[in-house]
């Protein structure tokens, strides 16, 4: 995601990636988001979303 955030001219201050399930609050590159938001440090958020290998591509509506 940072190669492609500098092909597209942003300038990358900071990235965050996380692996965890929606099922649990424990989830620190979320909560360092949302940090980072509230205090203004967030222009651009460029988010990969990568589907559980496990769930039918008909439950994920947006993709």
């Amino acid at each position: 995601m940072v190669a492609v955030a500098t092909d597209r001219g942003y300038e990358v201050t900071a990235a965050v990636a996380e692996r965890a399930s929606g099922l649990h609050e424990k989830r620190r590159g979320l909560h360092r988001l949302l940090r980072m938001a509230a205090d203004g440090q967030i222009g651009v958020l460029l988010v990969k979303f990568r589907p559980a290998t496990d769930v039918p591509e008909a439950q994920y509506p947006c993709g």
